[in-house]
């Protein structure tokens, strides 16, 4: 069904494609086994936290990244050493304000939407520097 709409979702402006985006990755990240517990977290210093689940005893904090074209490059690549950080501060922040010391990390989806739509999932995603 996705598939026969790729069309109208390449034509979304970004938020709404980022939403649409987010919205794929719960529904990839439950049939994961992830308990969803907040989606668009908001620090008005910091920003803003795509995801909030729990997998394995872990708190994890989701980045997702969507993509109508490759033209500017992966995914992945968009989350710099600087977007890391500041997904790890957020998260810190939001495990302060719940009081949850819990063990957590950092994963990153990438949708891309070509001729088909693909999702990259890398759990525990580690920043890398792009040379």
């Amino acid at each position: 069904m996705i598939e026969k709409n790729i069309a109208k979702i390449k034509k979304l402006p970004s938020r709404e494609l980022g939403f649409w985006g987010e919205s794929l990755a719960i529904e990839f990240l439950i049939s994961e086994g992830h308990k969803i517990i907040d989606r668009n977290w908001y620090n008005s210093n910091l920003g803003e936290l795509d995801i909030i689940s729990e997998h394995n005893n872990q708190i994890v904090f989701t980045e997702v990244k969507t993509r109508r074209n490759i033209k500017t490059g992966q995914p992945f690549e968009a989350v710099t050493v600087s977007k890391y950080h500041q997904i790890y501060k957020l998260g810190q922040s939001w495990k302060k304000m719940h009081k949850i010391n819990q063990v957590s990390r950092i994963d990153i989806i990438g949708i891309t939407i070509l001729d088909k739509i693909k999702i990259k999932y890398q759990p525990n995603f580690i920043a890398y520097k792009y040379y």
